[in-house]
């Protein structure tokens, strides 16, 4: 039965966990009252309803499993990844302070999604947009965390997608209650690009 139960916790198809679980872990090392650092991004594949809609559903389910391999192979030991939408996955860094660090991580997902996707159709760039937000600098519960990081992820979309934007409140300025709105009604995979699928 333990077997089973671990299944329980993952998602089906990419085998990361799931939202519940990736969701858990973030807020029981944020109430551990250790004061470590929780970093969390929230990474979104850009353009997939596009890409459903072009290749087909199979060819989705490929690009999202091989995003989650890549999210997955450079979390590492440093924390953990869970799919927590359609296209949307969470990574949670569990003590990794150094934004360098927490840069290069961002950096090599990014990039390594885009080239092992490249080889699964000619011509197709695959990118993704990030949103980072880190306790306990920028919020101090998990909730206001992740409406954080979905600001950030939000900022990252509309400057253009196929990048990581790190909240910085003198930068992006406080985060509302009421901002995340419009950004969290929906909070199902291609919330931001359906009504600018962009088609180059």
């Amino acid at each position: 039965a333990a077997g089973s139960a671990f299944e329980a916790n993952l998602d089906p198809l990419t085998r990361l966990f799931n939202k519940k679980n990736v969701t858990n872990y973030a807020r029981n090392h944020i109430l551990s009252g250790e004061n470590k650092s929780v970093t969390i991004a929230i990474i979104d594949i850009d353009d997939f309803k596009y890409i459903n809609d072009t290749y087909g559903h199979l060819f989705g389910d490929d690009i999202i499993c091989t995003a989650a391999s890549v999210i997955k192979k450079e979390t590492g030991s440093k924390g953990t990844a869970g799919r927590i939408g359609g296209d949307e996955f969470m990574v949670v860094l569990y003590d990794v302070p150094g934004e360098m660090e927490i840069r290069s991580i961002l950096r090599a997902i990014r990039s390594n999604i885009g080239m092992l996707c490249a080889e699964k159709a000619e011509g197709l760039k695959i990118t993704c947009s990030m949103g980072i937000a880190r306790f306990p600098d920028d919020a101090p519960s998990y909730e206001q965390l992740f409406r954080t990081a979905d600001k950030a992820l939000y900022i990252a979309k509309e400057k253009g997608k196929d990048r990581y934007v790190i909240y910085n409140r003198e930068k992006h300025g406080a985060v509302e209650e009421t901002d995340s709105g419009a950004i969290t009604t929906a909070l199902s995979g291609d919330r931001r690009n359906t009504d600018k699928t962009d088609v180059n």
